[in-house]
């Protein structure tokens, strides 16, 4: 019956009504809500607006280029983890600054390493803070996920000058933070790890194998350098610029920078 090309269209016009309007509505009712009401711990991300104006950070994604060596050199920055990055956290011997994660099958892969590190900032997606136990300082974050649940066809995102209001969806939790580090003030915000070119080997996905892969593998980084097109172009007009570090990898969106040559005040 799905594939029947005479209810094709009802079918799909019932979802984007469900899937879009309707979850619009009740995203702008809670966000709304979490807002005006007082104590609420959405408003937790308010006291960062800023915070860190002018100086740089480094948002370490899990591609498989990431090394532990390179991670390392980082200890004295403002750096912002995720996903993976906490099983790191023991052989480096120190945590990042800042931790994100949203998507709910990794979490309950990793929740265990993330709840044992109390050190890092946590900022989480409204979906885990709600159904979730999360650590004691994690900060929610509502997630805007747009026409996605429709539809990952037509791509479309959008950059989030306001977090507190509400972060939007980019496919992957790298966008989600660089939203937040810009909302944070950073004027530099440079990549590492980021290779956006998925293997279709789930054990080349990342760089250590924690048993969740992309099924979407194939797709997957068409989306996601989509959503770092718009983040290029909403930063041309800002105060802050995205710059990528990565050892190689597929992202050429953004100016190179040698990590070596910027730890070492050559960028």
């Amino acid at each position: 019956m799905w594939n029947n090309p005479l209810l094709s269209p009802f079918i799909n016009t019932a979802s984007y009504i469900k899937n879009v309007i309707w979850l619009r509505i009740v995203f702008k009712t809670k966000t709304l809500w979490r807002r005006v009401r007082k104590g609420s711990p959405y408003r937790e991300i308010e006291k960062y607006k800023d915070k860190y104006k002018g100086k740089r950070c480094f948002i370490i994604a899990t591609g498989p280029s990431l090394t532990e060596e390179d991670v390392q050199k980082l200890k004295n920055e403002y750096t912002f983890g995720m996903n993976s990055v906490c099983l790191m956290t023991e052989k480096l011997g120190w945590s990042t600054t800042f931790y994100g994660v949203q998507d709910p099958y990794v979490y309950e892969k990793l929740q265990g390493k993330i709840l044992a590190d109390s050190k890092p900032q946590y900022f989480v997606s409204d979906l885990l803070y709600n159904n979730y136990k999360c650590p004691s300082n994690a900060i929610p974050f509502s997630l805007n996920y747009l026409n996605h649940r429709h539809t990952y066809k037509r791509l479309f995102t959008k950059f989030s000058g306001n977090v507190a209001k509400e972060v939007f969806d980019g496919y992957t939790i790298t966008y989600s933070l660089m939203q937040i580090a810009a909302y944070m003030g950073f004027s530099k915000i440079y990549l590492i790890g980021n290779d956006c070119n998925y293997s279709k080997d789930p054990n080349k996905q990342h760089f250590a194998n924690y048993g969740h892969a992309d099924p979407n593998a194939d797709f997957s980084g068409r989306r996601i350098l989509f959503a770092y097109q718009v983040a290029r172009e909403y930063s041309k007009s800002k105060e802050f610029e995205i710059v990528n570090s990565t050892r190689g990898g597929a992202l050429e969106l953004y100016r190179r920078a040698d990590l070596d040559d910027v730890l070492a005040g050559k960028e």
